[in-house]
């Protein structure tokens, strides 16, 4: 996978497949989708770390 085809996944919308997490804060909430995924037809977690300058 490229850094393009992350920029392409990251402009969509979630879905069963697809689950975009903001900041490591929603590690917990990640594994819990990571499971999700591991026991069904699997899926993209995707943590999307953003810097913001001051």
């Amino acid at each position: 996978m490229t850094i393009d085809d992350i920029k392409k996944l990251i402009t969509k919308d979630e879905t069963r497949t697809l689950e975009l997490k903001k900041s490591t804060g929603e590690l917990h909430k990640g594994m819990e989708t990571a499971c999700a995924f591991l026991n069904s037809d699997g899926g993209w977690l995707l943590f999307v770390l953003l810097h913001h300058s001051k």
